[in-house]
């Protein structure tokens, strides 16, 4: 624990910064994306030059995102410890990529360099068929997917296969970490996951045999267990509010993390609320932009994590 005395300072030091619900909800408010942009350099997102176009606030976002992973993990004794939060995007870049590469189609716009395998190295890798700094699962996950398009031609193979690999991955890293909080986050979000998957596949028509294909492993819930889970929240927000409702469900639990003093759980909690901070911001730039109601748009937002 002592480990993380000097990174949950920083972490503190940050928090800060962080937007709570009544600043999201203000920046309502404002009628322009430059506005927005004007309040947001003071929580560090960008220097609030006047913007060439509404749509560079994406560049800035994404800057302020990778720049404060850098530093968070700089600060840790063993970045390994938290590769199980880089994960996901370093599976979002290989399904990327390997379309790309199938379909024919560029994804430069598209990748992450948020992983714990850099973009450009991760497209070289993918290139020259070199996987050998990837994970096991992840190898084996490529392999596969590589396999099961050749062979079905469907990209959503690719999906299926590497999204299981990283759920896979994420869960033996934190029951490595002997960290129960870490377990259980990851625990959590395959629950959430499923639940979301139910969802969705029932409201487009798609059998259960497919269901259970897509099915992560790893989580508290069995199947059955996620149906009726599904059916009770689809009952108290509808459809429509399942994601917003099952992402607020990720942040409840990592708020606990505001009460540790020191440990790895209040970094994992300040990378959570970043993340959603993010989403948050999205919504509204964009919706700004598209010229959306503001109602829309704040029944849209997630809960803020301070």
């Amino acid at each position: 624990m002592s480990d993380y005395i000097f990174p949950c300072v920083v972490v503190r030091s940050k928090e800060v910064d962080l937007l709570n619900n009544e600043e999201t909800l203000k920046l309502l408010e404002y009628d322009s994306v430059q506005d927005i942009m004007n309040v947001l350099a003071e929580h560090g997102y960008g220097d609030g030059k006047e913007l060439e176009n509404p749509r560079d606030f994406e560049a800035i976002l994404s800057k302020n995102m990778e720049e404060m992973y850098k530093e968070i993990y700089s600060t840790i004794p063993d970045e390994k410890e938290l590769n199980f939060f880089k994960y996901p995007n370093d599976y979002h870049n290989l399904k990327v990529l390997l379309k790309a590469e199938f379909l024919e189609t560029d994804a430069k716009d598209l990748l992450i360099d948020s992983g714990t395998i850099p973009a450009e190295q991760m497209e070289e890798m993918l290139r020259r068929r070199d996987f050998t700094q990837m994970t096991v699962e992840m190898r084996a996950a490529v392999d596969e997917a590589i396999e099961l398009f050749a062979k079905s031609r469907d990209p959503q193979e690719i999906d299926i296969r590497l999204d299981k690999a990283c759920y896979k991955d994420m869960l033996t890293d934190a029951e490595e970490s002997g960290n129960d909080f870490l377990k259980e986050y990851v625990m959590q979000l395959i629950d959430l996951l499923n639940v979301d998957s139910f969802v969705r596949l029932k409201e487009i028509g798609k059998p259960r045999t497919f269901y259970k294909r897509v099915f992560l492993e790893g989580g508290n819930l069995d199947e059955n267990a996620i149906e009726q889970k599904a059916g009770l929240i689809v009952n108290e927000v509808g459809v429509a509010g399942v994601e917003k409702y099952l992402d607020n469900q990720k942040m409840e639990y990592v708020k606990d993390a505001l009460y540790v003093p020191f440990g790895i759980e209040p970094i994992v909690g300040f990378l959570q609320a970043k993340e959603t901070e993010v989403m948050n911001l999205r919504m509204i730039l964009t919706g700004k932009i598209s010229g959306m109601d503001d109602v829309l748009i704040r029944e849209r937002l997630r809960d803020t994590y301070v």
